[in-house]
């Protein structure tokens, strides 16, 4: 899978769990740029990509994911 078709999964997810349909996700995009991004919305953003995709992180892996950024590089790393 391809980072575009990866980020392409990723918006409809996004948008879901931050409840803002105009959010498009970016490799660039950060948590400071989405309201209601805390600690608890990024642990049920983890948990949806999981069931999206089908897989499950490591501990090291949701540790190291802060970006989406992050957690391209982790799914890519995957070649899902």
């Amino acid at each position: 899978m391809s980072e575009t078709e990866i980020l392409l999964k990723l918006t409809p997810l996004f948008q879901r769990v931050f409840a803002d349909s105009s959010l498009v996700v970016t490799n660039s995009l950060h948590p400071d740029q989405v309201p209601g991004w805390s600690s608890l919305s990024h642990a049920h953003m983890l948990a949806e990509v999981e069931n999206v995709f089908g897989i499950r992180f490591t501990f090291r892996e949701m540790r190291s994911i802060q970006t989406t950024q992050d957690l391209l590089t982790v799914l890519l790393s995957r070649q899902l």
